[in-house]
């Protein structure tokens, strides 16, 4: 785990994207990696404790199940004097005097626009030459069971057509879905024959999930943090996490990478099962 000091970086530190968990920082325009900052708490040091304990969940239990579609991750620690100017931004008492953050690729380096094509997918382009997609596959849905995200999707009142487990089936339907997107006619083309291979990067995840959800229980079940197996914690993170599929005109798809692996606490086991509860009594029902 190596220190940058504050000499190095001092007054560089930029928010290039601010959630309520975490947020990136870019410290020069021309920096391939940036570094994740969590502010899930109002304290740094708890903060510190807590980017320590995922580094740990990450590697050790994510990463073996993602294999080479895993995004690249280290710790790194940054002075307070360095990131005083981005922790203003977020309520974070400074009861210790550097962060921990990780620091991953910057996979949308280089691109010079994004469209915004949904609640779960944007296209990162540079010019008509290079495309990154970036998504969130959300739950696997078997065929015929009650299509989780459509259903949410459909109560939330977005307009989305499409799922990603009816992606996973029909790539076809891409062109379609993002048709109002302008994007170049050869990345449907080749992402379309890069899905029906048998070990991308959908297919993958898809696989992990619904091994992990043979073995845990209904959501609407959960009666406490003492129910939230591992297994369950585990599911939950590959149930958030987001994909980037990088192409380009020249190679076709050239790369794929899963990022937003963190561990879930087991205290949003209030928040999974309402959820659940509420899904469950609603009259829609939609199955591929």
């Amino acid at each position: 785990m190596s220190t940058i000091g504050e000499s190095d970086l001092r007054d560089l530190a930029e928010v290039v994207f601010k959630g309520s968990a975490n947020a990136l920082i870019r410290y020069k325009k021309s920096d391939r990696a940036l570094d994740r900052l969590c502010v899930r708490f109002e304290s740094l040091a708890t903060n510190n404790q807590y980017t320590l304990e995922n580094f740990e969940y990450v590697s050790c239990r994510i990463s073996p199940l993602l294999g080479e579609y895993m995004a690249y991750i280290s710790k790194e620690i940054r002075e307070v004097d360095v990131l005083g100017p981005v922790l203003r931004n977020f309520s974070v008492n400074l009861d210790r005097s550097y962060a921990i953050v990780f620091k991953m690729e910057h996979i949308t380096y280089g691109t010079d626009s994004v469209m915004i094509a949904d609640h779960f997918t944007k296209f990162h382009l540079r010019g008509r030459s290079a495309v990154i997609w970036e998504f969130k596959p959300k739950w696997y849905t078997r065929s015929g069971d009650n299509c989780r995200n459509c259903v949410l999707n459909r109560v939330k009142g977005r307009d989305i057509p499409y799922c990603y487990t009816r992606v996973l089936e029909n790539p076809a339907i891409l062109q379609e879905c993002f048709a109002h997107c302008n994007l170049p006619p050869r990345f449907f083309v080749d992402v379309e024959e890069y899905l029906q291979s048998e070990d991308n990067v959908l297919a993958h995840l898809f696989a992990k999930q619904s091994k992990l959800s043979e073995s845990v229980p209904n959501l609407a079940n959960l009666h406490g943090e003492g129910s939230v197996s591992e297994e369950l914690a585990l599911l939950m993170t590959l149930r958030d996490v987001t994909c980037y599929i990088s192409w380009d005109c020249e190679r076709g798809v050239r790369q794929a990478k899963i990022v937003d692996v963190d561990m879930k606490p087991r205290s949003k086991w209030k928040q999974w099962s309402s959820q659940q509860i509420s899904l469950d009594r609603s009259s829609i029902k939609i199955c591929h």
